[in-house]
């Protein structure tokens, strides 16, 4: 209770919705230092989680039914794996902020530790009326977890963050919470998160490429069929053409036998 308090008395002063304290703690080394042993991997944060939820005469119903519509912050609620739970409630120019954390404590003391950054320098170039400027942004390289956090130096902004990770403004201010675009010097944002692998199966997939089939047939064995051709008989016009030559010629002998005959027995 007096951790959750005391961040929704903080979030209060700053207007801005973040699970990073003004050391840039994290809700399970908030609660370590606050004397509560977290139970489970540290470097994944513990079984310890946090939700935040702000409003305009926000009620305690309401920001449960907000809650609620969040699969993350259901779980913070729900889960097994937390065993103690605790609501702190702070207003600030009308706005009512609401802080629940849920842990499990594992009964061995552990001593809270400040995030610790390995970083490289990106370099952005700005054009303005006192002509081109450079912005250097510090680049945290991520944790084993995979999640990569930043602590916002002097003269960034959210734009100039954005950039340097490879992200926009709106993630950023999702996963921390921000309303606003304001952010502030020593502020500690969570950049990038590993993004969960699902197994999927697919289905195997036949390719056809167009090649016919065909069904292969024995090839037929030729049968020798090689036997004696006759050779074509000739017209019957040319069978009987002797003959007829014949017939003619007897008849021409004929009727120069007779022809001459009658000239012997012509009168003088």
């Amino acid at each position: 209770m007096s951790n959750a308090q005391s961040h929704a008395d903080y979030i209060a002063s700053t207007g801005i919705e973040s699970q990073f304290d003004a050391n840039g703690l994290r809700p399970y080394q908030r609660a370590i230092e606050a004397g509560y042993s977290v139970e489970g991997d540290l470097s994944l944060g513990g079984f310890f989680d946090e939700n935040i939820h702000s409003g305009a005469n926000l009620s305690p119903a309401g920001a449960v039914t907000f809650w609620k519509g969040d699969s993350n912050y259901l779980n913070t609620m729900l889960s097994t794996d937390f065993k103690d739970v605790g609501a702190g409630m702070a207003i600030a120019n009308g706005v009512t902020y609401y802080v629940l954390d849920a842990g499990s404590e594992s009964g061995i003391p552990a001593a809270a530790s400040t995030p610790t950054f390995s970083s490289s320098e990106f370099i952005i170039s700005t054009a303005g009326a006192a002509g081109t400027q450079a912005v250097v942004v510090l680049i945290s390289t991520p944790f084993e977890n995979g999640e990569i956090y930043h602590v916002v130096q002097k003269n960034e902004g959210l734009w100039s963050i954005a950039i340097a990770y490879d992200t926009t403004i709106e993630d950023l201010k999702r996963l921390n919470g921000l309303v606003t675009d304001e952010i502030f010097e020593g502020q500690t944002l969570l950049v990038g998160k590993p993004v969960p692998v699902t197994a999927t199966s697919s289905p195997f997939v036949t390719a056809t490429f167009g090649i016919p089939t065909s069904t292969a047939t024995n090839p037929v064995t030729p049968t020798d069929a090689s036997t004696s051709t006759p050779l074509p008989k000739a017209p019957a016009s040319l069978q009987n053409g002797g003959m007829v030559v014949g017939i003619i010629v007897l008849i021409a002998l004929l009727a120069a036998g007779l022809g001459s005959l009658l000239g012997r027995n012509k009168p003088g």
